[in-house]
């Protein structure tokens, strides 16, 4: 089996480790279902991963705790930050302030406050040079609950950066000479370069 992505380890580890439990490499394995070694080994390199940004905590060899504090926001968590920062700013905010203030990536404000505008929610008042500046509208005001686009705001650049973080890992972890270790270094480049030359073509 493939092991999972990325966010699937994200959520077994934070069900494994609730409550501060530790949890082990071979806990995660049989959470994602890894029954072979290429399976295993994937598993373990997405753990250092986010031992290495944190989000993992490692107290023994092949053990962890999950670091909540340091784990990336959920979309709904990030919908309802991005949301109260609507209700909250003055007339006259840009896509980059509502990307500060609410902690969201540049291009999770940008759909969000495109899906708002859409619906009625955001009007532009003007523009700062080439920025261009919204205010809520009377329909925001009036509306308590977090409005809630059409479909989740996933990360466009997903699947590119988790093919990054395995590409990192087998620099760092992996024997560069094996044949089997090359083959999987040009499959993440290869991947990460087709979404970029697709991405130019839809641009010229």
């Amino acid at each position: 089996m493939s092991g999972g992505k990325m966010a699937d380890l994200r959520e077994a580890a934070r069900n494994l480790g609730k409550g501060g439990a530790v949890f082990s490499n071979i806990m995660l394995y049989q959470a994602l279902g890894g029954v072979d070694q290429p399976a295993k080994d994937r598993i373990r390199r997405r753990a250092v991963s986010l031992v290495t940004s944190g989000e993992l905590i490692r107290v023994g060899r092949g053990q962890y705790r999950y670091n909540a504090k340091a784990a990336p926001a959920r979309s709904g968590e990030l919908i309802t930050r991005m949301w109260r920062a609507v209700k909250s700013a003055k007339s006259g905010f840009s896509t980059q302030d509502l990307a500060r203030i609410s902690g969201a990536g540049y291009s999770h404000a940008l759909r969000y406050m495109r899906h708002l505008e859409n619906d009625g929610y955001l009007r532009t008042c003007g523009r700062n040079g080439n920025t261009i500046l919204y205010r809520a509208t009377e329909k925001a005001r009036n509306q308590v609950h977090a409005y809630q686009p059409p479909r989740q705001l996933r990360d466009p650049f997903e699947n590119e950066k988790e093919q990054v973080h395995e590409l990192v890992s087998l620099f760092m972890l992996r024997d560069l000479y094996q044949p089997a270790v090359r083959k999987s270094v040009v499959a993440c480049c290869k991947n990460i370069l087709a979404r970029f030359e697709r991405q130019e073509e839809s641009d010229e």
